[in-house]
């Protein structure tokens, strides 16, 4: 935060917002963009401290994702185990483990977590303490056996893999000077272009009990595949639309079709 205040004060407003928007574009094979209930999010492969990814989720128009519920925390761990991601290469070494920042930080009072993933300190608190602490209200949480603030780790990780505390999918408390891979939200789908003209599929119906029927608004042959939420491919076709779900085991799903060269995913709810 004082390089980026220095550098402010040097170059003025306009050139500091070139200098960021420069540092905070990344090459289009590092991002892997999806949807979930309305809002666009990117998986972003490139390695910031907390404030720095912050920072670059604001240029980019969002914010470092902040998770409400389980539904979006399936989503964003499914989405990540399905970005190709090389964990080896966004460890946070405090935390024994691969992570990706999200929005969460414990930064202006030790021990009160909120969300603030724009970093602009208008903080929405989700929880309170340690791991003995309690949530706030009925907000959503996902720790493992943390947080513990072992060495004042104030940035909130979605572990990638296991560690001593968590697993794979659990959130841990790192320092915010570790250097990881990032998620950015946006408000809406509407906030980043999809490639194309017209969005490339719909689902119906979402959440099923059985067979899901994907339609594509134009005309063409397309990919069909399922993931699970660890990434494994259970379902692939390029012949159907209609999709039979008897055989998968209720939960969350991802859903990818990919229509002459354009990609979309989407998160399916088997029942």
């Amino acid at each position: 935060m004082k390089t980026t205040i220095a550098i402010t004060m040097a170059l003025g407003l306009s050139a500091f917002q070139q200098v960021l928007h420069a540092q905070c574009a990344p090459a289009s094979t590092a991002i892997h963009a999806f949807t979930f209930d309305s809002r666009m999010y990117e998986i972003i492969q490139e390695n910031k401290t907390w404030t720095d990814a912050a920072a670059c989720a604001v240029a980019r128009g969002g914010k470092l994702a902040e998770i409400g519920s389980q539904e979006e925390q399936d989503a964003l761990f499914m989405q990540a185990n399905a970005a190709g991601i090389d964990i080896a290469n966004t460890v946070a070494g405090d935390g024994d483990a691969s992570y990706l920042w999200i929005g969460g930080n414990d930064l202006a009072t030790e021990g009160n977590w909120g969300w603030d993933g724009n970093n602009d300190e208008d903080i929405a608190p989700f929880w309170i303490g340690d791991y003995n602490g309690d949530p706030v209200g009925t907000m959503y949480n996902n720790w493992g056996d943390e947080p513990d603030d072992a060495g004042g780790q104030d940035g909130l990780g979605l572990a990638l893999s296991a560690w001593p505390l968590g697993v794979a999918g659990q959130w841990n408390d790192v320092d915010v000077s570790n250097e990881l891979y990032y998620i950015v939200e946006y408000n809406s789908t509407a906030s980043v272009p999809e490639k194309g003209s017209a969005k490339l599929f719909s689902v119906c119906p979402n959440p099923a009990n059985t067979n899901i029927t994907v339609v594509f608004p134009l005309p063409g042959a397309a990919r069909i595949e399922i993931f699970s939420l660890a990434g494994e491919r259970l379902i692939f076709t390029e012949t159907q639309t209609v999709i039979d779900l008897t055989a998968l085991p209720a939960g969350s799903y991802m859903l990818r079709a990919i229509q002459e060269g354009d990609v979309q995913n989407q998160v399916i709810v088997k029942q």
